[in-house]
Parts: C-alpha cells; structure tokens; sequence
C-alpha cells in the first residue's frame, strides 16, 4: 500500500478533519497521502474522481453514508480498497459492516496491515453506483426536509422527529415496477430498494435477507389500505414483528436488475442523495467493491 487518499467531508455532523491528519502522519507509513478535506459535496465528488483515475489504492472515507456512497460510486468495480471511518449522522453503512468509531484503533489497524478486504455487492444505474439503498416517498421526503442543524442536535433523532410530522401527510402514488423482467402496477406510499441491511430498519429485521456481498437485493412496498393497517404496521415495527401476511407490506427478492417507474412528484433519494427522474434501472452488480473491515 503505497498511496492513499483520505477523505473527510468537513460537513459531516461529527467531522474531525485535524484529528484525522495527526493520526494518518502518526500510524500510515505510506509513500503519499492524498487529503481531500471539503465541506462542499462537489468539491469531495471532483477530487476522489481524479483520486480514483490517478490509481489510489485505499481510500480512507471519514463522514456518513453519503460521502461514503460517493467514494464508492467512483472505485466500484475497480482494484481500489475503501476504508471507513464513521463520522456521520446514522453511520448505517458502518453499523451493518460491524465498523466502530473508535478513529484511533481502526486508522492503527489500516496502518499495521491488520484488516482483510470484503468484496460487497452495489446496484449500478446508468451513470452511477448505489451502496446502501434507493428510497421513492416516505423516507425520501423525511430525509429531505431533515436540516441539517437538526441533525447536529438531534443526531438520529432528527430523522424520527421530522417521521411523525410526515404521517400526517401521507398519500399513496401509482408505480410500474418491473423485477426481473416481471411487471406489474401497484398503489404504494413508498417503495424502496436494499443492497443491504434493510434489516438494520427496526420494522424489518424479522423478514429481510440482505447481507453485504448476498448477490441480490430486496424491494419492499409499503402499501397499508387504511389507517388501521398503518398503525398495525408502527405498532409491529415498534415490537419487531413485522408481517407480509399482514397486508401492509409486500417484500420481493431482486436477482438481477429492477425498473421503477414513478409520478412526477414523488421525491426519490439514492444513498441520501435526491435524484430527479421518473423511471430508473438498477442492476445488481455482485462483489463489485473492495471493503476494508478492521480485525
């Protein structure tokens, strides 16, 4: 390992870009060490592209789930390897890969060799690589309007916070979904697609089978056809004992691929990001990126 790039997005609610320069010139004994530290998402995106072209071999990613989604959009089904280091809000990605904060120990790790690479699965869309997950309504909508000052205070909570004010604001829209070359129409209040850990969602962990590097992805559809059965769904997410046979919630496996088609104004989010388009395709690319997990 012999050139390393490491990013840290400045704007991330627990960022700690002085703390992480000490600690890569105390432990990395590398021939280069690239800093990309920014708050404006653009300028991490600019930078970790040419990163990615000039041949890094590890990239060390401090901040949440977005910074790291747009890391790996860019050395996805290459031979570079990426490193985590949770800084962010939820920090999913990390917690589903079993990832601590512990800076220190894991920049150490990286430093001594003491660590093995885990090829992970990603969906690829025409123009770019999704981690995590690609979300239509709900979800998307509570992302969107969460501030970022909230975040800083609130921390996860934020999210859950700006949840409730959204329930009372429910609607459902009309989708084309297409799974593996199987279509259908439906009536949703939100659809979403997990490379991974859907389980990590708490109303899921009971009937969801992602795994980081399973080959294939899950489809849920949210759909309760009255507010008994929405208030059946919070009641079973609150004891994690969510049901498909409840009529609340169809969960399809995704081999392949899978295009949604969706109303205008339906906002979409992919890995955090909001995306506008009114149909997409997303194909499940298998062991397609190299992921540092610390021994």
């Amino acid at each position: 390992m012999r050139r390393v790039c490491l990013v840290c997005n400045k704007g991330s609610s627990n960022s700690k870009p002085e703390l992480l320069k000490e600690l890569a010139e105390k432990y990395l004994d590398v021939e280069e060490i690239n800093y990309v530290f920014y708050s404006d998402p653009d300028k991490i995106d600019k930078e970790v592209e040419q990163a990615s072209k000039n041949g890094y071999e590890l990239f060390i990613v401090a901040g949440g789930d977005g910074t790291l989604s747009m890391v790996g959009n860019h050395i996805a089904e290459t031979e570079a390897k990426m490193a985590v280091i949770p800084m962010g809000t939820s920090n999913t990605i990390a917690r589903i890969m079993g990832i601590n904060d512990d800076h220190e120990e894991n920049i150490k790790k990286i430093g001594e060799d003491r660590f093995e690479v885990k090829r992970i699965d990603t969906l690829k869309l025409k123009d770019r690589y999704i981690l995590y997950s690609i979300t239509i309504g709900l979800s998307s909508t509570v992302m969107k309007k969460t501030t970022s000052i909230s975040k800083k205070f609130l921390g996860k909570g934020a999210y859950y916070f700006r949840g409730i004010i959204e329930i009372f604001k429910l609607r459902s829209h009309d989708f084309g979904i297409s799974v593996d070359g199987e279509s259908f129409r439906t009536r949703a209040i939100e659809v979403g697609i997990y490379n991974m850990g859907l389980q990590d969602k708490i109303n899921f962990k009971d009937i969801s089978k992602t795994e980081p590097g399973s080959g294939f992805a899950e489809c849920y559809i949210f759909k309760p056809k009255n507010s008994l059965k929405y208030f059946s769904f919070l009641y079973d997410s609150i004891r994690q004992t969510v049901n498909t046979e409840k009529g609340y919630l169809d969960l399809i496996k995704v081999e392949d691929n899978i295009t949604v088609q969706l109303p205008r104004d339906v906002p979409i989010q992919m890995d955090g990001e909001d995306v506008d388009t009114e149909k997409f395709t997303a194909e499940i690319r298998p062991g397609s990126l190299n992921l540092v997990l610390y021994e």
